[in-house]
């Protein structure tokens, strides 16, 4: 196809043909296999084998009392065609989840409901002239846990306006050492081992 021309009409059918028979990074089946149930016949197989036959003439040569099972058969197949897809769509979803935590940092936590937690001060992150303050504030209970966020409760019980996203949460380490101040128990896991405190200094 040449730039600047208006024969691109002509190489549309090839073009679709060519998407449906490819097969899908995430489906790993091709959209032509989960529309029909089979495996599209290529054209370099139709020459090899000769002029294909007419649909209409094939279902003509099968018996009346033979269709009826011909077609329960593809609707099973496709059934498990869509099953397969879906089950490699969910493997693809958390390959890519995954990858996303993996490269911003992130640490997933299992919070329930009573945990103490740490919340990250978002204003310090954000807010010019708050690099001094606490990067966590804290600590707090999580209640009407969610997944992906809760309602939390400061230490004297006021429960906070706004519901937290668990990806601003992690668990509060206390130190057992009752001499320390409120702030140094609080960061008693920022470490030069710790990544997602690293990450959100």
């Amino acid at each position: 196809m040449e730039h600047h021309t208006d024969d691109w009409g002509q190489y549309l059918d090839a073009a679709v043909f060519a998407i449906n028979t490819s097969i899908q990074a995430s489906t790993k089946v091709t959209p032509f296999c989960m529309m029909f149930g089979r495996a599209a016949r290529l054209p370099l197989e139709a020459e090899k084998q000769g002029e294909g036959c007419d649909i209409d003439e094939v279902m003509e040569s099968i018996c009346e009392a033979n269709q009826a099972s011909f077609f329960q058969a593809l609707v099973e197949k496709q059934k498990q065609i869509f099953q397969l897809a879906e089950e490699n769509i969910n493997k693809a979803q958390k390959k890519q989840i995954d990858q996303y935590r993996k490269r911003k940092g992130i640490i997933e936590y299992n919070f329930t409901d009573g945990d103490r937690i740490l919340r990250r001060n978002m204003k310090q992150k954000t807010r010019k002239g708050s690099k001094s303050e606490d990067r966590w504030l804290g600590p707090y209970t999580i209640m009407a846990l969610s997944k992906t966020s809760c309602i939390l409760v400061n230490a004297s019980g006021r429960r906070l306006k706004t519901r937290v996203n668990l990806n601003q949460l992690k668990p509060y380490m206390q130190n057992v050492d009752s001499h320390q101040s409120e702030s140094s128990r609080m960061h008693a896991c920022f470490t030069s081992n710790c990544y997602y405190c690293n990450y959100y200094r």
